[in-house]
């Protein structure tokens, strides 16, 4: 079983190869050997490592930020119906909008720079996040918190160590899905308002028509993507080695 993804991957390059092999312009689909040579050249100039290091600080930073205010409004939504009321009817209302449409006034706001595309980020991360982090809270099984309250738990305790744990499993599922979105938000705004990053790198390529080092930079955002999920994954199964 273990080969299978490894086989997956050699069976797309196999295509790849193939489909641009039968191109009569090699610069509208590089092969994987010129894409490959295209990321090497990058490497070796640095710029390939700076954009992802701007990319992943924008997205751990904005992810963050979006966290730190989903988590206690999220709880208190899915613990509270007064904290519902007042905020569900909002969240619903602003949440449809996609972050992609929040960048021209996130520009206005905050100008093209990091400020922008921390917002940018924050906004694609913390709905989803939100209302996952409510739905959590308020589907903690009522019968826990009645077992907790029979054997004489007392209040605080009860939200730590039942509700909260309930709760966690999901809590963890919502942060792995912001996480991805956050990426996904910011790389939309860095293809229109930045200067590094990956979405940078692919707009700067899109100008020049440089399409191996656009491919490089969609490439990239797999392989980081594929590594932000894969350490989310480790962190859930540290948190939940107890079920």
């Amino acid at each position: 079983m273990s080969a299978l993804p490894l086989a997956s991957v050699l069976l797309v390059i196999g295509l790849w190869q193939l489909a641009a092999s039968f191109m009569a312009n090699p610069q509208v689909l590089p092969g994987p050997v010129v894409t490959s040579l295209a990321a090497w050249r990058l490497m070796l100039d640095g710029s390939l490592f700076t954009d992802i290091a701007a990319s992943l600080t924008r997205v751990i930073e904005g992810w963050l930020i979006a966290l730190a205010i989903a988590i206690p409004l999220g709880g208190a939504m899915g613990r509270s119906e007064a904290t519902r009321r007042i905020f569900g009817t909002l969240i619903e209302l602003v949440r449809p909008i996609p972050p992609i449409a929040m960048v021209p006034i996130a520009i206005l706001w905050f100008g093209i720079g990091w400020a922008s595309q921390l917002f940018i980020v924050c906004y694609g991360a913390f709905f989803p996040m939100v209302i996952g982090i409510y739905d959590a809270f308020r589907n903690v099984d009522k019968l826990y918190e009645q077992a907790a309250q029979s054997l004489g738990v007392h209040r605080v305790a009860l939200f730590r160590r039942v509700v909260v744990m309930a709760a966690l499993p999901s809590v963890i599922s919502s942060m792995r899905i912001g996480l991805g979105l956050a990426f996904v938000s910011l790389v939309a705004a860095e293809l229109i308002a930045a200067s590094t990053g990956l979405g940078a790198l692919i707009a700067n390529a899109r100008v020049t028509f440089q399409t191996d080092h656009m491919l490089v930079g969609m490439i990239t955002i797999g392989l980081v993507g594929f590594l932000l999920g894969w350490i989310m994954r480790k962190i859930e199964a540290y948190f939940l080695r107890w079920r």
